[in-house]
């Protein structure tokens, strides 16, 4: 497993299946063989973390500020 931060986040993923894009306000994991399928998209809102899973993927919270990205397929 591979380690991004992002803000006071971490995110644990399998560099195998998927690769990210972050900027100052979002991360966004693709599946590594398709750059135009979102596999799960995290931002801000008021201060809040908002997670957006898509379709084959879910994540696992390990603590407070550390999340585990799980591909489904």
């Amino acid at each position: 497993m591979n380690t991004v931060n992002f803000k006071d986040y971490s995110f644990y993923y399998n560099k195998l299946n998927a690769k990210y894009i972050m900027d100052n306000n979002s991360l966004a994991f693709f599946k590594k063989d398709n750059d135009k399928e979102v596999m799960i998209h995290f931002s801000f809102k008021d201060n809040q973390l908002v997670i957006r899973p898509r379709y084959g993927v879910t994540f696992q919270r390990l603590n407070k500020h550390i999340y585990k990205i799980i591909s489904n397929s």
